[in-house]
């Protein structure tokens, strides 16, 4: 598989998830490991995301329950 053809099918998952009302944070390794890209691959997704649907998505930064660290969410 090429990487533009990786880079279509792992947005395509995330564009999936967002939909049915998951979030969707970079340091979430359960999904990255199931599309099979890395943390900095799977944060430029989240900003094509963000970039191409401006007004589709909330990106916001919230607090996690577990490290109680903030993260940028979309």
């Amino acid at each position: 598989m090429t990487k533009a053809e990786t880079k279509v099918l792992a947005i395509y998952e995330m564009l999936k998830r967002l939909v049915s009302g998951y979030e969707i944070y970079a340091q979430d390794v359960v999904l990255r490991d199931e599309l099979g890209i890395d943390e900095r691959s799977f944060r430029r997704y989240i900003e094509d995301i963000k970039d191409l649907f401006k007004d589709a998505f909330i990106y916001d930064t919230k607090r996690m329950p577990y490290t109680q660290r903030a993260v940028k969410t979309l």
